[in-house]
């Protein structure tokens, strides 16, 4: 079974990316929604309210009144206003939460990899926008780099109701993107300037390149 990281910058596409090599037949896992449902789990949000008290609780109407409801009790929004604030504490307050979720996702990444091997699954695709951050990578044949202008992708963001403040955030939180471009096997260019047939005909040969490559030539970065 071969695995393929899959990164980028915030509004670059990824998730355009994913749902087309999941077209193609790939399994993909996606890292982010993993992290979401681990906000299910009563020892994270006991630890997160321990932490940040219970204005990061969810209204009572949000958290859902029917029995067996899976829907956390923790605003994942406020959480994010903290983690993600443009302050010196802020660092700290993210690095709680990385040493929170980190592990608990780690574990459940190898979980999923280990039952796509059970079910002879031959490719699959890691979305993960903090792959090389949390050392994920590891767990990848090659890394395919998804890639667009800053402008491009704030503009992408800002349509999905995000506001400037927000991208910046969050760009700041990880990896400068040249450094994990070169950390990259693949590089697809996913821009505006492009039409949609270019970008899917570049990123088929991207995935046409990793599924013919011999295995000793992965990275393992």
């Amino acid at each position: 079974m071969r695995v393929l990281g899959l990164v980028g910058g915030i509004g670059s596409g990824k998730s355009w990316v994913a749902a087309r090599l999941e077209a193609w037949g790939a399994t993909v896992i996606d890292a982010d929604r993993l992290g979401h449902d681990l906000w299910n789990l009563p020892e994270v949000c006991s630890a997160a309210e321990s932490r940040w008290g219970r204005k990061i609780l969810a209204p009572p109407h949000v958290r859902g009144a029917v029995p067996g409801d899976t829907v956390s009790r923790v605003d994942r929004r406020q959480v994010a206003a903290i983690v993600f604030a443009s302050t010196e504490e802020a660092k700290a307050e993210k690095a709680f939460l990385d040493a929170l979720m980190g592990p608990l996702l780690w574990q459940q990444l190898e979980l999923r990899l280990a039952e796509a091997r059970r079910q002879a699954v031959s490719s699959v695709v890691l979305d993960a926008a903090l792959l090389f951050e949390s050392g994920w990578n590891r767990l990848c044949d090659a890394v395919l780099f998804v890639d667009a202008t800053s402008e491009c992708r704030q503009a992408r963001c800002l349509r999905r109701g995000w506001s400037i403040a927000e991208w910046e955030s969050r760009e700041r939180a990880q990896y400068e993107l040249p450094r994990k471009r070169a950390m990259s096997d693949f590089v697809l260019e996913n821009d505006d300037s492009s039409t949609y047939e270019d970008i899917e005909a570049r990123l088929r040969q991207c995935w046409r390149r990793f599924l013919e490559m011999d295995v000793e030539e992965a990275t393992g970065r």
